[in-house]
């Protein structure tokens, strides 16, 4: 727990009563010296119980207590002062007068950099742009001495001028572990915190940095689309802190390969910014999220919203542990959108959860194409293609929305197929749209070749269908498949 030092202070203040008891214990409860004693522990003890331990405990708490009391405020923030004022609060909570400087930089008016001080004083940035521009290719936190690392590798590798400029950073701020606030290549912000050194190899208090990371990100995010939705669209031009709105960049479209599954992913926006959105997830060992989302419209909004939904189900899945389930997420998604696109905003989405070892997936649907189970062999040794009937509303359409998990197995050599409407719209409006046949009839045929080949060969289908035009949607594909670790041991 991040409030273990406040259970030793706990004790520490109940340590008089007990001293008071076995005095009056050893002075024999019906002598006046023990009587008093005993009387002293009470006292002590009552005072312990109802002011000294109830005050230590408002500072303690769990991280997920301290975590998720910051996303129900932070989410709820109309500005981002508001996102910096409950972080400021969440920090003194978890840390308390160990808290060292720490600053939250964001964007500011017209592209100009701004750093509000949550602890300590304001930092003088100066030009922060160098480094800013190269912690917005991370894609974790990172602290002081892991920024050195990079100092003498090659320019091209990363290193060089950025992490110079970082460190640079670091020093202006007082801080020692950096925060990026990143998502699909736009970097929102930045936090900086001084961590009290005898917590820097904490792993709770990493665990705690990592949570808020996320709900900071979504938390911004959504600060932005707020004033994005007032302002329509002024803001669009300096959402970036590195690059003013460099091009919206999904995980690594490099296939993803274990010995027990495989998956792949591709997002091409129709503009600059787009608002799909995919990700996995290792949940534990034996598990694995899958998620594929899109957001109403173009643009920055929508990419603002996609950020929000990223930022939420990585807090979410910190916060859950193993015991993530997919209708649950959905339904928690359902709110933050909700509060974040005021219903002028929303997204449908998909969910799964794969548990590797149990062989079976338990999926929940909110608005989203119905995805694919491909089997390369059928009943009759001929490929097959299902979809995944499961229904939901979208994200967004009202504040509170259930959404059910259904459960089915699957077995080694199994697909699952997530998409956005984007791949069968395909076409439009120069032309008839690709459509849900043609894409079924290219699963089909394509059912023996590699799974994480199946991205590539049904965007150059689309390519081929479109002839040079553009795309009428953003167009997103997920594509995993199930393997059988054991026979390809024995193999």
């Amino acid at each position: 727990m991040v409030g273990g030092p406040n259970a030793l202070w706990s004790f520490a203040a109940f340590a008089p009563a007990a001293g008071l008891a076995v005095a009056a214990g050893a002075a024999g409860i019906a002598a006046p010296v023990g009587i008093a004693c005993a009387a002293g522990a009470v006292a002590w003890t009552a005072i312990d119980l109802l002011a000294i331990d109830p005050r230590l405990r408002r500072g303690a708490g769990s991280i997920t207590d301290i975590t998720t009391a910051f996303m129900r405020r932070a989410l709820r923030a109309g500005t981002v002062d508001d996102v910096a004022r409950d972080l400021t609060l969440t920090l003194t909570r978890a840390l308390g007068a160990r808290l060292g400087r720490a600053a939250l930089i964001v964007p500011g008016a017209e592209g100009v950099v701004r750093a509000i001080a949550l602890a300590g004083a304001p930092p003088q940035l100066g030009d922060p742009s160098a480094a800013l521009e190269w912690l917005g290719l991370l894609d974790d936190s990172i602290d002081r001495a892991g920024i050195a690392t990079w100092v003498d590798r090659p320019a091209e590798d990363g290193g060089g001028d950025g992490p110079r400029a970082a460190l640079a950073l670091c020093d202006a701020t007082g801080a020692d572990v950096v925060l990026p606030l990143r998502h699909r290549g736009m970097l929102l912000g930045v936090v900086t915190l001084a961590r009290p050194p005898e917590r820097a190899g904490d792993p709770e208090l990493a665990r705690l940095l990592r949570a808020l990371r996320a709900y900071t990100t979504a938390a911004v995010a959504r600060a932005f689309l707020a004033a994005e939705v007032v302002q329509k669209g002024k803001l669009s031009k300096s959402v970036d802190l590195a690059t003013a709105m460099q091009e919206a960049m999904m995980p690594s479209e490099k296939p993803v390969r274990r010995p027990d599954f495989e998956l792949r992913g591709l997002f091409r926006p129709v503009a600059e910014c787009g608002g799909d959105l995919w990700m996995w997830r290792s949940i534990g060992e034996d598990k694995v999220l899958l998620l594929i989302a899109d957001a109403t419209g173009h643009g920055a909004a929508p990419a603002l919203l996609a950020a929000v939904a990223k930022g939420t189900v990585d807090a979410l899945c910190e916060l859950a542990g193993t015991d993530v389930d997919p209708g649950q997420l959905l339904s928690q998604l359902g709110r933050v959108v909700y509060r974040a696109g005021k219903r002028r905003y929303m997204m449908t989405a998909f969910a799964a959860v794969v548990d590797l070892r149990t062989r079976t997936v338990k999926v929940a649907n909110a608005g989203q194409n119905f995805p694919f189970v491909v089997r390369a062999s059928g009943p009759e040794g001929t490929p097959v293609v299902e979809p995944i009937v499961v229904r939901g509303d979208t994200l967004g359409s009202a504040p509170r929305v259930r959404y059910d998990s259904q459960e089915r197995t699957i077995a080694p050599g199994d697909r699952l197929f997530l998409y956005t409407d984007g791949v069968i719209d395909a076409g439009t409006p120069v032309k008839e749209p690709w459509g849900e046949k043609r894409l079924r009839r290219l699963l089909v045929a394509m059912a023996r070749e590699r799974g994480t080949k199946l991205p590539d060969l049904i965007w150059a289908e689309l390519e081929q269908h479109t002839a040079g035009n553009p795309m009428g949607d953003d167009v997103t594909m997920l594509v995993f498949e199930l393997l059988d670790a054991a026979a390809a041991g024995a193999g």
